[in-house]
């Protein structure tokens, strides 16, 4: 069974002294995903503070905001509420592909980029070698290897918060034999792309609690883990060795912590400052009435996807009527509906506080369902 949860990272910063002008952009927003999707997400810097949001190369969400004005402080707070699934697990080996086939894959296209070094990722030979010593062998699938190169990593690596910073390279994490789930997830990715294995970093957040029950607000952390590809890209934590699964949230994937930092920016003022984030989890009710669903879900639903989508002269898309009553695609019940939100295939909601694109829920019921609609219960 999934998970719903809700994520309040606030980031306050605060200048050493007077700054004339700032630009920065946030990377705060989480994916929507097969395996999890984003209710709702919201990204403020402050009243009267205009957000503009892109998605950029690598298919994050990018929130940016400029603050022309002279300010001594900043303080960005991104709310997000996110339904997640449990991982549904490696394919049967004979479905994954060789070494062999694994090569020929991965030599050109996109695969490529996963698989060269980057400043953050780059070990010398002598050290991949002696990490790998024991691993690297065609005996070994890609899974196994990757499996085990994960577990490596763990058992060298101590977590130890402050030991590293957010420059810190995966040699020099190596060498310190401490580090925090940054250095542990590029020092994987850096492993898995010596050992011939296309490995990207994923920047997230993690609910700390196996158990916690619907309700219940705990400290959560930005978090980051791996995923590689054999033939499909396959999630690992090495960090904490727990499946990657309900309780995690991805946010973004790059070649590295640089593809991805959560906030960054540039400023006109002095170069001191101090930065103090804070992340709350709370994992929410998931049953009954309180249901998000899309398409064919089960039960009076908050959230209903409608496929009587009517067509203009033009060719425009219109929405479904409000106050109108249009079947639940999974009962024989219907469903008065008093608001509807437009959402267009393959883009965001008009609404600022909320992104969904919903092509990443085609599957759903075998086809696309262009509308989002609520029910009474929302209100």
């Amino acid at each position: 069974m999934g998970w719903r949860i809700r994520i309040d990272h606030t980031t306050k910063v605060k200048y050493a002294g007077p700054v004339l002008t700032s630009f920065n952009e946030a990377r705060m927003t989480p994916l929507t995903l097969p395996s999890q999707m984003t209710l709702e997400s919201r990204v403020t810097a402050g009243p009267g503070v205009p957000v503009w949001t892109y998605s950029d190369y690598w298919g994050t969400y990018v929130s940016v905001f400029d603050l022309p004005e002279p300010h001594d402080d900043l303080e960005i707070r991104a709310t997000s509420t996110v339904e997640t699934e449990p991982l549904r697990g490696i394919p049967a080996a004979g479905a994954r592909p060789s070494w062999a086939q694994l090569r020929e894959q991965a030599s050109g296209g996109r695969l490529l980029e996963f698989l060269l070094p980057t400043a953050l990722t780059t070990v010398p030979s002598a050290v991949w070698e002696t990490a790998l010593a024991d691993i690297s062998s065609p005996s070994l699938s890609p899974d196994d290897t990757a499996a085990a190169i994960s577990d490596r990593v763990r058992s060298h690596v101590t977590y130890m918060p402050g030991a590293t910073g957010v420059r810190t390279n995966a040699q020099e994490a190596w060498d310190k034999g401490q580090g925090v789930c940054q250095d542990m997830a590029q020092l994987t990715v850096a492993l898995m792309r010596a050992a011939g294995l296309p490995a990207r970093y994923i920047s997230g957040y993690l609910h700390p609690d196996t158990k916690a029950e619907p309700g219940q607000a705990a400290v959560g952390q930005s978090h980051a883990w791996v995923e590689y590809w054999a033939g499909t890209w396959t999630p690992l934590d090495p960090t904490s060795g727990a499946p990657v699964g309900e309780r995690h949230v991805v946010v973004a994937r790059g070649r590295d912590y640089a593809d991805v930092p959560p906030l960054k920016g540039i400023y006109h003022g002095p170069a001191a400052g101090d930065m103090r984030v804070t992340v709350e989890v709370t994992r929410l009710a998931l049953t009954g009435a309180g249901r998000h669903s899309v398409g064919c879900a089960a039960g009076s639903s908050l959230v209903a996807s409608i496929s009587s989508v009517t067509r203009t002269a033009s060719g425009t898309m219109k929405p479904p009527a409000a106050n109108a009553t249009y079947p639940n695609f999974s009962t024989s019940k219907s469903l008065r509906l008093i608001s509807v939100v437009a959402v267009r295939p393959s883009r965001s909601l008009f609404q600022t506080s909320v992104i969904t694109p919903f092509t990443a829920r085609s599957r759903v019921c075998g086809r696309v369902m262009p509308w989002i609609v609520r029910s009474p219960s929302t209100r």
